[in-house]
This record gives C-alpha cells, structure tokens and sequence, in this order.
C-alpha cells in the first residue's frame, strides 16, 4: 500500500475506520494511520502489503539515505515507528494486534508481519 493507492493520509478521520468491516479492510484503515509515523528525514522507508489477514511491514531500501545512514540502522528504526503506529491505531479501534519481528529469517527486508488479534476494548491510556 502507498500513497499512490488514493490515500489522502491527512484527512483520515476515526468516523471513517470500518468497526465491522472485514479485517482486510481493518488493516487497510490502519496502514492509512501508520504511513504518518516519524521517519529518518522524512525519507518514508516502509512498504506494507496487506494479505491473508496480516500486515506484512517492509524496509524500503530504495529510500536509504547511504551517506548519513551507511548501515542502515536509522531505515529499521524509521520501519519500527511505523510498525508501532499501526500497532497504536488497532487497539485505539479495539484490537488486539499481534506483531511478529522479523518472522522469515531469509529476508532482512520483511521488518514485521502485524496480525489481528481478539478485540479488546480501548482504553485512555
């Protein structure tokens, strides 16, 4: 998912989340909450592709800044704001979210697989 999918992120409002639709559509709400996380100079580096019930949250190595980040690290920090904010918007909604780190040992790039889990019910804190 990518802006390019008609996304318009900032005028994303709670009303608009489907509290019953299926969770395909759940995820594909929250992914429009956690492309506005925080990122290395704004570079963005993340790609989610929803399937199968999941969010599966990748490095985008193509927006890697070589010269102030040669190793990466400050990309993978960027991925985990935004899989925290995807995190943060499902139990806002009253999910459960189930975040697996890394969950294919044979690709470096797929950060997090974020799956739903049993409604809870949102809390202030």
């Amino acid at each position: 998912m990518s802006l390019r999918d008609g996304l318009e992120p900032w005028g994303i409002q709670a009303e608009s989340y489907p509290r019953h639709g299926t969770p395909e559509e759940q995820l594909r709400a929250a992914v429009s909450w956690a492309v506005l996380a925080p990122s290395n100079h704004n570079t963005q580096p993340w790609l989610f592709d929803i399937a199968h019930g999941a969010v599966d949250v990748l490095a985008d190595r193509s927006r890697a800044l070589a010269v102030v980040d040669p190793a990466d690290r400050e990309l993978v920090i960027s991925v985990g704001a935004a899989v925290g904010a995807l995190g943060m918007t499902l139990r806002r909604f009253g999910a459960t979210p189930i975040i697996t780190w890394w969950p294919d040992a044979d690709d470096p790039d797929l950060v997090a697989r974020v799956g739903l889990g049993p409604a809870m019910v949102p809390t202030d804190h």
